[in-house]
């Protein structure tokens, strides 16, 4: 059963209009414009600089496509008694409902846990943050934070484990593991 979900075609189009996403790309550009415009080189050196250019922008949006995964449904789904998060590049980390804390925490709370990312991606000026990272007490910590807009975050901690989730809707995802912890497990 799906709990909580986000195509990633709609992480994918956040990123590719971020505002530094979109510098770099500009700033690749304006350089090649600028080289072409001031005629210093030669022909075959300006067609150089504007093919750069064009691999810059193609090889960022191809990191982009092939890390956010378009096709992919992210979030945090339950089956029987088990809770299944896809989280980054299509990886998923599988916790028994019955075997964990679930907990809703502000957004802030759920970073000050993280020490250092370890593989994946965040981007300041979107809030997206999705990967592997490692807490400040050791664990490996699993993340998908779809942007800033995302004040309250569930956290899923395992024995060696800890993954945070958050989205819009985050607060009615709570309530439903809430609810099937209660029907389930007690």
């Amino acid at each position: 059963m799906e709990i909580l979900t986000v195509q990633g075609s709609t992480l994918l189009e956040a990123q590719l209009t971020s505002p530094l996403t979109i510098a770099v790309l500009a700033a690749a550009w304006l350089v090649s414009l600028a080289y072409i415009v001031s005629k210093r080189g030669s022909a075959r050196r300006r067609i150089g600089m504007l093919l750069t250019s064009l691999a810059v922008t193609v090889i960022i949006v191809g990191a982009y496509a092939f890390t956010i995964k378009p096709g992919v449904e992210y979030g945090i789904y339950l089956e029987d008694s088990t809770i299944r998060v896809v989280f980054y590049m299509d990886r998923e980390v599988k916790y028994n409902l019955c075997q964990v804390e679930v907990e809703l925490v502000d957004r802030d709370e759920a970073l000050n846990m993280i020490k250092i990312r370890t593989n994946g991606i965040s981007d300041p000026t979107t809030g997206l943050a999705a990967g592997y990272f490692k807490t400040k007490d050791g664990l490996n910590a699993y993340m998908i934070i779809t942007g800033k807009d995302v004040s309250k975050v569930i956290t899923i901690r395992g024995s060696d484990s800890v993954t945070i989730v958050g989205m819009p809707g985050v607060e009615e995802a709570y309530n439903k593991l809430r609810e099937a912890y209660q029907s389930r497990c007690r």
